[in-house]
């Protein structure tokens, strides 16, 4: 119940959000105040700066968090926000100040992604690489069954547009 409310103000507040993205703040159900969102205007806007199609950001945030607007630390701590990034990947690739969470979070993820589709030339690679960079290595440079599933997911929504 608790989900389906902040859901529900999550989408609030993206649909009367300033046309220029910003972190919207929200209360989520675990009591913890002022967690940023990450809302669809900042997926949007990650996607354009960085010259992505919609649908491969959007894929990963689908499979990273459901494509919800707050998201759980995952990895032992180790992974931040919708898009579940660590700090490690975030400093390789220069993400910005607050890239934990909110507009940042997007920013920062379509800045990985971005990277990996230049250096492999192929989205199923790029979304293995986001998820770990090590499986272009041990896979030989296949797609792992995450990259494979991203690219699916990606293409489902290609297909839907």
């Amino acid at each position: 119940m608790h989900a389906l409310i902040l859901l529900a103000y999550c989408c609030f507040l993206a649909s009367s959000a300033p046309a220029s993205p910003s972190s919207a703040l929200v209360s989520p159900a675990s009591g913890e105040a002022g967690v940023k969102a990450t809302t669809i205007r900042h997926v949007t806007s990650a996607a354009r700066e960085h010259g992505l199609p919609l649908t491969a950001l959007v894929a990963v945030w689908e499979r990273e968090c459901r494509m919800r607007a707050v998201c759980r630390i995952g990895d032992a701590g180790q992974s931040h926000g919708p898009f579940q990034i660590k700090a490690v990947a975030a400093a390789q690739h220069d993400c910005l100040p607050g890239w934990q969470a909110g507009a940042g979070n997007a920013d920062c993820a379509a800045r990985i992604l971005a990277d990996w589709h230049r250096a492999t030339g192929n989205w199923a690679l790029a979304f293995t690489a986001y998820h770990k960079p090590e499986h272009l290595r041990d896979f030989r440079r296949k797609p792992s069954w995450y990259g494979a599933g991203t690219y699916r997911l990606m293409l489902n929504r290609e297909i839907a547009r």
